[in-house]
């Protein structure tokens, strides 16, 4: 949990540009906003449920793994016993993410909104609002904004594009290892430091590529006015710029997930190497 707060803690202004270029915000970050310290609004939701987050996410990936490990199968279905169980992973953790993100989104974009409460939003009072059950056209109350808006996006984002996550990095790992085996290592040495960073870095590339458009469709789902409906978000978007405004700030995205990938993969192999290593003297 402190390596992902720091690396969080860390990039969030990068985490502030990007959903601002999703929202198609029109006006500059230094005309809008105040203080430096606005860059690191809407922090807190995302460092609240990041330990649970990253135990749903890496509990699906060790469990495709040890399938794989079992399986006397080729590799291709080894990595596909890893991409379900990455799925399963982003599956579990998106209904935990989205209120965080939709907190985290209107926190951020509150600033630049141009409304005079904007400034005086705080978490606990976004958090009683957007909680509130929404009336719906009918008598019916529909769902609250905090479990509705962005789910759908959310679970576009999260769930194949996390797959598609953990089984490149699983394959990048393999190319590594088969690329040292013809320099001379032996075939039981461990990825380099290195390598293991190469490895969680194409996994994230290969993931946001895909799930990127999700993502910025998520954030135009939980801007304040947003009917929530995926469907109306992804028709806007497009009319807005055709498909590469669905790309808009993958760079930057880039820029942030990519150093996040990597360390985050290499503290799950050291940690889980020194756990194995353990058990290992406790049953001599």
């Amino acid at each position: 949990w402190a390596s992902g707060a720091i690396a969080t803690f860390a990039t969030q202004p990068l985490d502030m540009m990007i959903t601002r270029l999703q929202a198609g915000s029109p006006k500059p970050l230094r005309s809008s906003l105040g203080s430096i310290s606005v860059f690191w609004r809407g922090v807190t939701p995302l460092l609240v449920g990041q330990p649970l987050n990253n135990a749903l996410i890496f509990l699906g990936y060790g469990a495709g793994k040890r399938a794989a490990e079992r399986s006397s199968e080729g590799s291709a279905e080894q990595l596909w016993s890893i991409f379900v169980g990455g799925c399963a992973g982003g599956f579990a953790q998106s209904f935990l993410q989205s209120p965080l993100e939709l907190l985290k989104v209107r926190l951020q974009l509150a600033e630049g909104t141009g409304a005079p409460a904007a400034g005086r939003l705080n978490t606990s009072a976004l958090l009683a609002q957007l909680a509130r059950p929404a009336r719906s056209s009918g008598s019916m109350l529909a769902l609250p904004p905090l479990l509705s808006h962005g789910l759908i996006a959310t679970l576009a984002r999260d769930v194949v594009p996390h797959g598609v996550w953990f089984a490149s990095y699983e394959a990048a790992k393999s190319s590594l290892h088969d690329r040292a085996m013809a320099h001379g290592a032996p075939e039981s040495s461990q990825l380099s430091v290195r390598d293991q960073l190469a490895a969680g870095s194409l996994a994230a590339v290969a993931a946001w590529v895909v799930g990127y458009p999700a993502d910025v469709v998520k954030t135009r789902c939980q801007m304040e006015g947003s009917s929530g409906s995926f469907a109306q978000a992804a028709r806007q978007l497009y009319s807005e710029g055709g498909v590469a405004a669905f790309y808009d700030g993958l760079f930057l995205k880039l820029c942030r997930a990519v150093p996040m990938s990597a360390i985050g993969f290499l503290a799950y192999e050291l940690i889980f190497a020194e756990l194995v290593r353990r058990r290992q003297d406790v049953g001599d």
